[in-house]
């Protein structure tokens, strides 16, 4: 038998038998190694390309953000900071400004953190806004709701209009990236 094999062998019986996951006897000793010496690889592998980070919006700057998409249907993108601020601002690289559309942090104190942000693909038509947020070490403190956003310049998310879609056990890590299919 090949190595390798022994070793994959000696790795799964002790993980089962560490994580009780089976009966097996206590491994006494390891399989030797016997060195690889028949490859016919040479050389060593190609340097990656030499890539640039180069900002795409120069002018903004947000604080800690988690979550950028586009409002189908709008020239504006949105981005959420991780504790509890929506901006938007228009897709354009020498925009300078962006417009506050929620803290949510203001309006629900015991907020801890945003984690996902999301349009659906009609929002043209109905006006809805998914967030992912968490509240805390809460039986129901990590969820998933909706809100209605305000026509106007700049629109605003109207946080009375808050629907929970589903909530869960919060606390430790938790994330929530929420995105719609096509």
């Amino acid at each position: 038998m090949p190595s390798h094999y022994r070793i994959v062998s000696y790795i799964c019986v002790l993980c089962s038998t560490t994580l009780g996951l089976g009966q097996e006897a206590p491994i006494t000793t390891a399989a030797k190694r016997v060195p690889w010496t028949t490859s016919r690889m040479a050389g060593t592998p190609e340097p990656p390309p030499p890539y640039q980070v180069e900002l795409a919006f120069p002018q903004l700057k947000f604080d800690r953000p988690v979550a950028i998409t586009n409002a189908p249907g709008t020239d504006r993108l949105f981005v959420a900071e991780q504790g509890g601020k929506i901006y938007s601002f228009a897709n354009d690289p020498d925009y300078d400004k962006s417009d506050l559309v929620v803290d949510l942090k203001k309006a629900r104190p015991e907020l801890g953190s945003i984690y996902g942000l999301t349009f659906p693909p009609n929002f043209e038509r109905n006006r809805f806004v998914y967030v992912c947020y968490v509240m805390g070490s809460k039986p129901d403190g990590s969820r998933v709701v909706r809100f209605l956003m305000r026509d106007g310049d700049p629109r605003e998310i109207d946080v009375a209009s808050e629907t929970v879609i589903i909530t869960w056990l919060s606390g430790g890590h938790n994330g929530g990236c929420i995105k719609f299919g096509l």
